[in-house]
């Protein structure tokens, strides 16, 4: 969905309490939240779904000298932990509709609540 130059999409998490002003989980917990959309004029959704992705990157690297040759090791790993996808609005198999098919949603904030939980690590 093209929302436009006047229209927004805004997620925010029902976290609340951590000292952080960014919404940090930890494995087991449950992520919960809303997707906001504030449309300006009617627009024609087929749905509206979600994509959540957690995966850890690292890469460090050591150097040696052997005589008067200098040695660099790159390591790094990539582990993903889980990869989920929520519909909130509308049917999966809706995006094989055609626009008549649509929700049409009329101006206005239309707010879309989620929750998963994490895995346990």
């Amino acid at each position: 969905m093209g929302l436009g130059d006047k229209q927004k999409l805004t997620v925010s998490f029902h976290r609340t309490g951590t000292g952080s002003p960014l919404p940090i989980y930890y494995s087991g917990e449950t992520v919960s939240g809303k997707v906001t959309l504030e449309l300006s004029s009617e627009t024609k959704v087929k749905y509206l779904e979600m994509y959540a992705k957690g995966k850890a990157k690292v890469r460090w690297t050591e150097c040696r000298t052997v005589g008067n040759t200098t040695y660099v090791e790159v390591y790094y790993d990539e582990v993903e932990y889980f990869n989920l996808k929520t519909i909130l609005l509308g049917e999966e198999n809706d995006r094989d509709q055609s626009a008549d098919g649509a929700i049409r949603l009329g101006p206005g904030n239309h707010d879309y609540e989620f929750s998963f939980q994490l895995p346990q690590g």
